[in-house]
């Protein structure tokens, strides 16, 4: 095994576990990061030979490491390769080599070049490099890069909104084409339909005539022969005329002498002479040749038994040699108790195969469509109430099955409940005006009981005045659900911060209306926001003033930014006001100018009253001030979080990589318990981080208010015997002296909060007292309300930590090596507050803390 040892510098994980998986097989050490500040951590406390970085990563990317590592006096000898597929021209590669890269490799090369390149690189170092801090090279290489990292990004904006416009017009295009093929298709079925009656009603006709003449041929009497034998050649005669005019042939074959009688209709569907002698096998050899084994198996079939004939197959006609379909079905006629002789009818059914190849082609090409739109396309039978499904219902909504019996109860389960009522009035308001077109946004349940966002359109058909059949297309536009939500609140958030801002902030479209009014520009002028929209913002310019405004707004609209313009404008009672002002030009979709937004100062009483000059800045500072304050706590408080929680996750995470690659080094050396064991400890750890999850999922469902409470009657005993129990055999290292000293047995509560307050004031105790053995629980209860104590002996906590005890993130400053989030407490105090209790502490440092909840008690 080699004893290099490597850093892979990748934000891909992918990428990362493929290089790390090629090097490990090559017999190199490697260590991993996530982006170069990670890397930067590793190389302050781990001896590396090699560097291989990608290039575009967060926080601090590949060139940036190059620099630091070779203005750094340990690290500048470490040799470095980029392995990069966004920068591939040669000016990057440039930049690289003057950052101090030793070798530049453009994905897609082949990993073996990349491998050979460390190992060369290994065996004969790179030289040193000289550092070039603050050398006008550095510099300007840095701004290039910079420069050439904006230029990309904004190009990659750019085509991606460009993306979204072509695809939004691909789609149009598409549902119109799909809306002419289902019209295309509407009308064929509606005519194969017709044929279909046609020739069902005339085969009905004509076995009911041969059932006729059967019947009649056995009931004749000798005496009445003559009248039966006129009877008999009028049904022939009407029966002929039936064939004639439904263009059907008639035929009869005697098995035994191998011979047929056809008819003139028979003989021009086979294309041939009256001369010609039909029997079994010149019946065969007109038949097509790919049909001709399936015809002879059911042709015997039913000679040997005595059973239905009823085929459909091809044949080349014998005059023309033209390709025709024909449907063929005979039965047999008992004579002197032998089945001996056939009577069949045929008919050219080439046009009715036409239209269903046509239909075939069309239903093939509509799939295709479906399946490039990628939507649920569904055809409702409403008076049989029955549906039928394309793969959409599948592939979109993981519904395996197609064929729905029961439709309307099927739409009642799968609409979101809050829909339902919506979409159900929707569709009856259509059916009662005899609207053809449908369509409605909504939610739609998938079989893993999510929900998505779908566009539904239907074509109604009626019959009658009533409706009869939709045919719809149903798209998932989850995604643009989630865009146009975010675009919303982007846009409330401006509009809100506009609104609300403590500066006047106003605006105009290009004819000079005003369009934006916020706050403080009506306190300020005295007009209100009502008054102004619409308005031009000449008539609160000063009139002196008014021209040459208009002549700086036209240099804004052409894109030319205006700052600190001094502008006389007029309030509503005719004061005079003085506006320090910064515009900014506002710009659509397509970076179109389509106004400007003014940012101003009120610096009328500044320049009126100067005395008054430091008391204005010393405001403003405070506001300033309170809001890098707010700024600065924010940044801290995600500080802490990333923190704490990288630190919180890779303790298990590293546990469960060492049990994990201790079971696949000695799988076939260790014991079965041992084998348990290490399960458990990866068990174990999983649910470490599974609790952390929570604690992080529950924080942030508080702060977006979306935890919902559901009372249900709890057993006070069993509840927290069981609770207490869970945590005692989870944590191993205290007992709880629990105490019930309850008037009720049971009260309304949500399990789940009242749960989570339970197990992390219990787990908290434990934690903090790691010198004691046991911990304390004790609930009572009085008239009104359930109290519970959880009382420890630990480290207790200061007075300067309970100030901000219950705040997120925030951990006592005598933890020490404690491990913790920072969250229980905070979780504790949301499920309080959201069950409508309160809870107090009372703790010393070093003497231990006892925390008391109180909760209504709701019997």
């Amino acid at each position: 095994m080699n004893a290099y040892k490597l850093l892979l510098v990748d934000d891909s994980a992918l990428s990362r576990k493929l290089l790390e998986a090629t090097f490990e097989a090559e017999g190199y050490a490697t260590l991993t990061a996530r982006d170069g500040q990670e890397a930067m951590d590793i190389l302050l406390t781990e001896a590396v030979d090699l560097i291989v970085t990608d290039i575009l990563m967060p926080n601090v990317d590949g060139y940036y490491l190059c620099y630091k590592v070779r203005h750094d006096e340990k690290l500048r000898n470490i040799p470095i390769i980029i392995y990069t597929a966004t920068y591939t021209s040669l000016s990057e590669e440039k930049i690289a080599e003057d950052m101090g890269a030793d070798l530049f490799i453009r994905k897609p090369a082949p990993i073996h070049v990349l491998v050979e390149a460390v190992r060369t690189l290994l065996i004969a170092p790179a030289r040193r490099r000289e550092g070039t801090k603050g050398s006008p090279v550095a510099i300007e290489v840095m701004h290039q890069y910079s420069s050439d990292l904006v230029n990309k990004l904004e190009q990659r904006n750019i085509a991606l909104e460009e993306t979204r416009r072509n695809l939004e017009h691909t789609v149009q295009e598409r549902t119109r084409e799909l809306q002419r093929t289902n019209e295309e298709l509407m009308a064929s079925n509606e005519e194969l339909k017709a044929i279909n009656e046609e020739l069902s009603s005339t085969n009905d006709k004509l076995l009911e005539a041969t059932q006729v003449i059967h019947q009649q041929s056995e009931t004749i009497i000798i005496t009445e022969r003559k009248l039966h034998e006129l009877e008999i050649q009028k049904s022939q005669h009407l029966l002929i005329k039936a064939y004639e005019i439904a263009k059907i042939g008639y035929w009869t074959y005697d098995t035994e002498a191998d011979r047929a009688e056809w008819n003139d209709q028979t003989r021009k569907i086979f294309g041939v002479s009256p001369a010609y002698q039909p029997a079994l096998q010149s019946y065969l050899a007109l038949v097509y040749p790919d049909d001709l084994q399936r015809v002879k198996e059911d042709a015997l079939k039913a000679i040997n038994n005595g059973e239905l004939f009823n085929v459909e197959h091809r044949i080349l006609r014998k005059d023309d040699g033209s390709l025709r379909w024909v449907h063929v079905r005979a039965d047999f006629i008992q004579q002197e108790n032998e089945a001996r002789l056939m009577l069949g009818v045929i008919q050219d059914i080439s046009e009715r195969k036409t239209f269903e190849e046509v239909l075939l082609e069309y239903n093939q090409r509509y799939e295709i469509l479906s399946r490039a739109t990628n939507d649920a396309i569904w055809d409702r039978d409403i008076e049989r109430d029955s549906e039928v499904w394309n793969h959409g219902i599948e592939t979109i909504f993981g519904y395996a099955d197609r064929q729905i019996s029961t439709a309307k109860e099927w739409w009642k389960e799968k609409i979101h409940p809050e829909d339902f009522e919506r979409v159900n009035l929707e569709i009856g308001q259509a059916f009662a005006q005899l609207r053809t077109n449908w369509i409605s946004q909504y939610r739609y349940r998938c079989a893993d009981d999510s929900y998505k966002y779908v566009l539904n359109r239907a074509y109604i058909i009626y019959q009658d005045e009533h409706p009869v059949r939709m045919i719809g297309s149903m798209q998932d536009i989850t995604g643009q659900k989630e865009f146009e939500r975010n675009i919303t609140a982007i846009a409330r958030e401006l509009s809100e911060l506009i609104q609300h801002a403590n500066a006047p902030i106003f605006g105009a479209d290009r004819n000079g209306y005003i369009n934006e009014w916020n706050r403080v520009t009506e306190q300020v002028t005295g007009y209100t926001k009502n008054e102004m929209l619409g308005k031009n913002i000449g008539l609160c310019i000063r009139e002196d003033h008014r021209q040459e405004f208009m002549l700086l707004l036209e240099r804004a609209f052409k894109g030319s930014p205006l700052d600190n313009l001094q502008l006389p404008m007029v309030s509503k009672d005719q004061r005079d006001l003085i506006f320090l002002l910064n515009t900014t030009p506002r710009r659509n979709s397509e970076q179109q100018i389509t106004g400007v937004l003014m940012v101003g100062q009120n610096i009328t009483e500044l320049i009126e009253y100067r005395v008054n000059l430091e008391a204005k800045v010393q405001e403003r500072t405070r506001e300033l001030n309170e809001a890098l304050r707010k700024e600065k706590e924010l940044v801290e408080m995600k500080s802490r979080f990333v923190s704490i929680a990288s630190h919180e996750f890779r303790t298990p995470l590293s546990t469960i990589a060492l049990a994990t690659g201790f079971l696949r080094k000695h799988r076939e050396k260790i014991s079965a318990d041992d084998f348990i064991k290490k399960l458990a400890t990866i068990e174990k750890q999983v649910d470490h981080m599974t609790y952390l999850l929570d604690d992080i999922l529950m924080i942030g469902k508080s702060e977006a208010g979306k935890i919902n409470t559901k009372y249900t009657q709890v057993d006070i005993e069993t509840f927290f015997q069981q609770t207490v129990r869970e945590v005692e055999e989870s944590m191993r290292t205290h007992q709880v002296q629990m105490f019930i000293q309850c008037s009720v047995k049971s009260f309304a509560a949500d399990e789940k909060l009242l749960r989570n307050i339970l197990i992390n004031l219990i787990t908290n105790a434990i934690k903090f007292s790691p010198d004691q053995k046991s911990v304390m629980l004790r609930v009572t209860n009085s008239p009104d309300f359930l109290k519970l104590e959880v009382k420890d002996k630990g480290i207790g906590i200061t007075s300067e930590d309970q100030q901000n005890i219950f705040s997120a993130f925030h951990r006592g400053a005598n933890v020490g090596t404690i491990q913790g989030t920072g969250l229980g407490l905070s979780i504790v105090k949301k499920a309080v507050d959201l069950l409508a209790g309160q809870i107090h502490l009372s703790s010393q440092a070093g003497e231990g803390t006892s925390f008391t909840v109180t909760l209504p008690l709701r019997v």
